[in-house]
């Protein structure tokens, strides 16, 4: 726009160069609030998957816990999503998930964990890391490399799928501690 505008001698120059200046800056800011809005704050672990979430997939006056507000500079929050072990409580959820329209288990902070706490339920719930080197023959030498910077035994690697609003990727968990160890852009969902 200054291109277009500047003309030397003009008089106003100066407030046309201030103006493009002030649209310029608001534009970058209103972009740098929007991706910071928009970027990953939580990864929860649901039934069988990641979810990632951000914050505007939550309705943070429902985040009661202050723990799930506390997040790494890089990465997001890994927490977990507990189904409700009483069966009255599981048809309660159930009931206002299907016929309330109420979100599903992961947007909800009242389930959640953190992750570190019930490592064991991802662990027990996740797949072996070797049925997805069978799945993806064309992936082989990815994983390969994975297991060779964690230890080279397969045995000891798992995988769970991560799904987020633009596809899913593959996050790799120690089968021993649970942690989450690596992440492969694979396609998780194997037979």
């Amino acid at each position: 726009m200054t291109w277009i505008v500047y003309k030397k001698g003009k008089r106003g120059m100066l407030f046309d160069l201030w103006f493009i200046a002030i649209v310029q800056l608001a534009a970058m800011a209103w972009g740098t609030l929007s991706l910071y809005q928009n970027r990953p704050f939580w990864m929860v672990y649901t039934v069988d998957r990641f979810e990632v979430l951000s914050s505007r997939d939550i309705d943070l006056a429902w985040v009661t816990d202050p723990r799930f507000l506390k997040r790494p500079f890089a990465k997001p929050l890994l927490l977990l999503a507990n189904m409700p072990a009483d069966p009255a409580a599981y048809q309660k959820l159930v009931h206002e998930i299907m016929f309330e329209g109420k979100p599903d288990l992961q947007f909800r902070p009242e389930y959640w964990s953190l992750y570190a706490e019930k490592k064991a339920v991802a662990v027990q719930k996740s797949r072996p890391l070797v049925q997805l080197r069978d799945a993806r023959p064309d992936s082989t030498v990815v994983i390969d490399k994975v297991v060779k910077n964690h230890g080279g035994d397969i045995a000891r690697l798992k995988f769970a799928p991560v799904h987020q609003k633009d596809g899913q990727f593959t996050v790799i968990l120690d089968a021993q501690s649970g942690d989450v160890i690596d992440t492969l852009m694979i396609d998780p969902w194997v037979d």
